[in-house]
Formats: C-alpha cells, sequence, structure tokens
C-alpha cells in the first residue's frame, strides 16, 4: 500500500536532488558516468537495481508502476510543479523488477533518484509524454473535477483521490431523492429498455469495456448495478411529469460520477492481465465492488427449472409439506407460471392469473407467495452508497408485492435468483443440512449436464489410492485434446464480500483454491505416472493432452470468474502471503487469514511439483479457471455432441475477450 509517508519521503528525495550536482553526487558514492550507456541497457540501471528492487515482493515492498500512478494521480489533483512520476517511469523504462523497497533517506535510494532524474535528461528516454498511460486516473481526476463544480469536495490520502468526510454522504443523498422523484418502477423499466440490445439467451450480458491500446478511448460505465438497487428502494407507482428524458440522463451520469470516484475499474486488459501481488487486494475489490455497482446477480429462469428438478432430490417432501405447507414440486410449478415465455421487466401476476394457471390449491399458492414475495416498503431499506450491498435485499425473493393483491417481478433472471434463494432459506428454517444435500446433487448435476451434451464422463465420481491414500475426483473429461478435472463446491460469494470486505473476499475465495489443490493433485499424478487406475477399473491415460483443471461454484462469482482475471489473479496469489489486517485482528479474524494461507502454501507446493512440467511455465491464463453452473449450462447450450464442445473449448481456450464479464467470453 502506498502510505502518506512513502509519497512524501519520494518527493523529498527528488527535490534534494534536484538542486544537486548530481554528477558530483554520483562520484562522491564512486559512480563514474563517463564511458556509462545511456539507454535501455544501460550500466545505471543495473545501478539503480542493485540498490532498490527486490527479486520477490515482501509484506513491506511497493510496486514501481503503482507508486508512478500514485505519483500521477496525485499530482495532476494538487497541481504540483513537478511532475514526479516521470522520474519513476525513467526508472521503469530500464527496469522490469516491478518490487521496491519502501522510498527512504537512505543513500540507495538518493543514488536511484539521482539517477532516474540524469536519464530524464536524454532524449528517447522518457516516453511518458508520448501516449495517454493513464487513462484510469484521468478517467476518475474527470469525474472528481464535475463533482468538484457541483461544490462537492475531495483530498488526496494514501495514494487516492478520496471525499471529504461527509461529501460523498450528501452526492448520496440527492441521488436517493433524485432516484425517489422519478420513481423506482419507472427507472427500471427505463434501466432494462437500454440494456435489451445485452440480452442473450436469457440473461443480461454485461460488458465492461477495456481499452486494448493505450491511444483507445473507454466512456465512463453506467453502473447498472446500483441504479437498479436504488430504484428496487423507492419501488412506487409512475409519476409522468417526473419521467423526462432529461431526468433520466441527469440520473446515469450523476451515478457514473459518483461510482468513477470509487476508482474501481481497470482501463486495459494488460492492468486486468497482470495483476501485481502489491495491488492484489485493491485489484480483488475492484473485481467484487465493481460488479456490484456494474452489474447485478443473475439466473436464467431455464436454468432454475434445471437447478428445481436435480439440486432438492435428497429433500424430504413429505417433512416439507408438513414444515411449509408446500413442496419442490409446488414451487416448480409456480416458477414455470412466473417465469413463462411471455415473462418481461416489470411484469405483474394476480393470484387469479396463478391459481387459473394451476390445479394447486389457493392454501398452497397463497403460503409459497407469502414466501417469495417482498414487501416494497422492506426492500433494500439501508442501502445508500454504490458499495452498500451487505444491505441489500433484492436478490432474496423473487416478486414484489403492488396494488391490489398483485405481485411484481423486476426481471426475469434477476427474479429466478431470488426463486432459489427464497427456496433454499425456506428449507433451511427447518433442514440445516440443506447445503450439503445442495453441494451432492451440484455435482451429479454438471455430470448430467454433460451426458445430455454428448459428453460422457470418464468417472463422475472417481476414486483412486496413491502411496495407500484414497483421493476423489467430483468429475474427471476428456476429448482427443483435452483433459478436465472439474471440482464442483457449493460456496457462494457473499454480500460482504460484494460489499468489499478482504476478509470475506479471501475466505471465499478458499473454497476456490481447495478445489484447485485437488485438481492439481490429480494432475500431478497424472503427469507422474501417464495414467490414474481408478477403483472402479476405469483408466485414464495422459497422452500428452492439455489438462484444464476447473472450480465450479454453484451460482455465479461474476468478474471473479472471467478467465483473464481469474489466471492473473492465481498468479498474483502464488507470490503473496497475508498477514492479519490491524483493522480486523481479531482472532476469528486470525484463524480465517491462516486458513486462506495454508491452502495457498499447499498451492505452492504444488504448482511448484508441476512446474517441472511446464517448461515454459504454467499457463495460467488458459489452464485454471473458474466457473459457475449456470456459466456450464450457458456454454452448453450450443454444444449437441463431443465434437461440438471440443471446438467450442478450443476456440474459448484461444481468445480472451477484455470485458469483464464470463459469459462474454463464449458468445
Amino acid at each position: 500500500m502506498i502510505t502518506n509517508k512513502i509519497i512524501q519521503n519520494f518527493l523529498h528525495i527528488v527535490d534534494q536532488m534536484r538542486v544537486n550536482d548530481i554528477a558530483g553526487f554520483l562520484l562522491r558514492n564512486d559512480i563514474i558516468l563517463e564511458g556509462l550507456r545511456f539507454n535501455r541497457s544501460s550500466t545505471l540501471y543495473e545501478l539503480v537495481r542493485q540498490r532498490i528492487s527486490l527479486k520477490k515482493p515482501t509484506s513491506t515492498c511497493i510496486g514501481l508502476h503503482d507508486l508512478a500512478r500514485v505519483l500521477y494521480l496525485q499530482g495532476e489533483f494538487e497541481g504540483w510543479d513537478y511532475p514526479y512520476y516521470k522520474v519513476v517511469r525513467t526508472i521503469l523504462f530500464g527496469i522490469s523488477d516491478p518490487y521496491i523497497h519502501e522510498p527512504d533517506q537512505s543513500p540507495d535510494w538518493q543514488i536511484a533518484v539521482a539517477i532516474g532524474l540524469l536519464l530524464m535528461e536524454q532524449p528517447g528516454l522518457n516516453i511518458t509524454e508520448q501516449v495517454p498511460i493513464y487513462a484510469r486516473q484521468d478517467a476518475v481526476l474527470s469525474a472528481i473535477r464535475r463533482l468538484q463544480g457541483q461544490g462537492y469536495q475531495f483530498h488526496a490520502n494514501d495514494g487516492h483521490v478520496t471525499w471529504v468526510s461527509g461529501e460523498l454522504e450528501r452526492a448520496c443523498q440527492i441521488m436517493d431523492a433524485a432516484v425517489s422523484a422519478y420513481g423506482g418502477w419507472p427507472l427500471i423499466r427505463r434501466i432494462f429498455e437500454r440494456l435489451y440490445p445485452y440480452l442473450e439467451r436469457g440473461r443480461y450480458v454485461i460488458i465492461r469495456h477495456l481499452a486494448m491500446a493505450v491511444r483507445e478511448d473507454k466512456p465512463l460505465e453506467i453502473p447498472w448495478g446500483y441504479l437498479l438497487n436504488l430504484a428496487a428502494k423507492h419501488l412506487k407507482p409512475a409519476v409522468p411529469e417526473m419521467q423526462s428524458e432529461e431526468r433520466f440522463e441527469s440520473l446515469l451520469e450523476l451515478s457514473k460520477d459518483i461510482v468513477a470516484t470509487l476508482d474501481l475499474e481497470p482501463y486495459s486488459g494488460v492492468e486486468v492481465a497482470m495483476v501485481s501481488p502489491t495491488r492484489l487486494i485493491e485489484a480483488l475489490q475492484d473485481a467484487v465492488v465493481g460488479d456490484a455497482c456494474f452489474s447485478f446477480e443473475q439466473l436464467r429462469p431455464i436454468d432454475l427449472f434445471v437447478m428445481l428438478e436435480t439440486l432438492f432430490k435428497a429433500v424430504d417432501q413429505a417433512e416439507m409439506k408438513r414444515e411449509l405447507g408446500w413442496t419442490v414440486a409446488d414451487a416448480l410449478v409456480l416458477a414455470k407460471i412466473i417465469f413463462g415465455p411471455d415473462t418481461r421487466p416489470c411484469h405483474s401476476f394476480t393470484f387469479r392469473k396463478i391459481r387459473e394457471s394451476t390445479n394447486l390449491s389457493n392454501a398452497v399458492i397463497k403460503a409459497m407467495l407469502d414466501q417469495f414475495t417482498h414487501d416494497p416498503t422492506q426492500l433494500n431499506t439501508e442501502f445508500f452508497k454504490p458499495n452498500d450491498i451487505i444491505h441489500c435485499n433484492l436478490n432474496f425473493r423473487p416478486l414484489v408485492a403492488g396494488q391490489n393483491q398483485n405481485r411484481l417481478l423486476i426481471a426475469p433472471s434477476i427474479s429466478a435468483l431470488g426463486f432459489y434463494i427464497a427456496l433454499t432459506d425456506a428449507i433451511r428454517s427447518y433442514d440445516t443440512h440443506i447445503d450439503e444435500k445442495v453441494g451432492t446433487a451440484a455435482e451429479q448435476l454438471v455430470s448430467n449436464l454433460y451426458i445430455q451434451h454428448g459428453l460422457q464422463p470418464v468417472v463422475a465420481p472417481g476414486f483412486y489410492e496413491v502411496s495407500g491414500e484414497r483421493y476423489e475426483c467430483d468429475i474427471v473429461l476428456e476429448t482427443n485434446e483435452y483433459i478436465f478435472f472439474l471440482e464442483v463446491k457449493k460456496k457462494i460469494l457473499t454480500r460482504a464480500s460484494f460489499s468489499g470486505d478482504v476478509l470475506e473476499i479471501l475466505t471465499d475465495l478458499k473454497s476456490m483454491f481447495e478445489s484447485q489443490i485437488q485438481s492439481g493433485r490429480h494432475e500431478l499424478y497424472l503427469r507422474q505416472n501417464e495414467v490414474l487406475y481408478f477403483s472402479d477399473g476405469t483408466k485414464l491415460e495422459f497422452h500428452g493432452r492439455r489438462v484444464v483443471r476447473i472450480s465450479v461454484s454453484l451460482l455465479d462469482w461474476g468478474t471473479l470468474q472471467d478467465p483473464l482475471n481469474t489466471g492473473s489473479f492465481l498468479q498474483a496469489f502464488m507470490q503473496t502471503n497475508f498477514g492479519v489486517m490491524s483493522d480486523q485482528g481479531t482472532s476469528a479474524a486470525v484463524k480465517k487469514i491462516n486458513a486462506v494461507n495454508i491452502a495457498l502454501n499447499k498451492l505452492r507446493t504444488l504448482e511448484f511439483q508441476l512446474a517441472t512440467f511446464h517448461h515454459a511455465g504454467r499457463p495460467w491464463l488458459f489452464d485454471s479457471l473458474f466457473v459457475s453452473i449456470p456459466w456450464l449450462m450457458f456454454l452448453l447450450d450450443r454444444c449437441h455432441d463431443a465434437s461440438a464442445f471440443e471446438a467450442k473449448w478450443r476456440s474459448f481456450h484461444a481468445i480472451r475477450k477484455p470485458a469483464r464479464n464470463p459469459y462474454f467470453q463464449i458468445l
């Protein structure tokens, strides 16, 4: 983390050296300039590297790229009279090691800065004027300046430009009041009218653009999730004079600027694909909070139907009938009514219409509707700021009570997720083992999906022994080119994680690390022995095929499951060990962090063992994936046999689209 102290130390060193006789200073430190080359391979760069660079990141190191970005942002915001960031950029021009000791008043840092200043004067070395390399920071600053023009105040602190205390709340109050005046239902209709072009096979595939070249312009993204959660908080009928196009556009502009100040959006594919360990925590927060602001969780109704039919087979239906007054089969009937082919955003249902569409009794229908319907006065009542996701309950139920006993849904793909969550919550109220039952059934669901699309698993599950120890593979698939090890986990991404709680993000991700350990162990034994013999007599032969390890979650985890991000984060995790954060130093936090570190250490050990088989380095961006069951359903929509699946996977494997959306990768 770049702190105010680090920034001030660096500025002080630069200011000292700027008024110094640099050649004389270097000579006094036994550095003779005569005969040295002033180019990218210059001995001067090696001298800098020797003094401030680290080969591996430590708990106290910082990144050179991070320091340059921070100096640019704060310098532009505060109007510094000297471009301090250019000193760092010049050093970066010839140093590939990105990790450095914190700047201090030591001779090492004085020498490094002196050399940087000297090199800045050499023609051709100062590249910072040629291209807009800080598009992300420029976008944040532009939003801040527009808000400053409206009277809001900001200040620089620890490498960020943030709102002065109380100012974000003031802006959010104005935004909240504007949405309330516009009306929640009219705003929801407008939102989904705008999103209609992104509707693909039953879900909205919202693209968060990334520039692939530094010269590309990238507009501010519209924070659809933030707007939708505010609209759900203020559900009320339309007041026609309040719904002008001008008012709608002003809502979009204010929401974009408010969220832009949170600095959540990377502006290039390179930034996403190459996350530095020094920025890993911030990058994780950017990903999950960004998802909550710019998008929303979804589940296609057709996928809901499949999940209802398969995940709850272990539920005792007679007991459920006694406890709740209805069964999973009854819920499936209701789901197929409210998520019919004609259902659209803001769709309404009457009790009579539901009753006429089924043979279920009035009592059963009423009991289910009570479970599946929001009281609109209790929807997102404490949601206020863009990252207040922990206070959102929109996804907890699929329907909203309307006038005259009508029921309304927000949008099919949003409400289908609410239906699934409400159903599991209802069962959990009397059956505390429902999550384990669903987790076990999820493995069978994934296996069945592949069978239905012409790809018979090698095993599902399969057991084998190594040195007297017994291991389990959830699902193994093979094609001519690939071997897939799939490990299915029931863990979902919590609302605390979506709000940016670092400890909760890491704790949630531990299930993914554990599944990668399991599948990595299978890969290691397969590569070592060229064959795996399963206890049922089945064998899996390697034949030099590409091995893909897939962690499968029950529901979507958003950007964390975009393959560009998954591979990049895993690479950074391999170089990171987490200590207990000072503001979360409770015994519970210690246990959670220790559990994360233990899992990461196991994964690192495994990767070290596998490294002997990957002479060019393991291709993390392609061979370690984190996906969801709904994503697999979406992928398999267009695969009708094994050859179609392999062709689809080959295409997916070869291309990574910069969109921050795992579904966009397989369109």
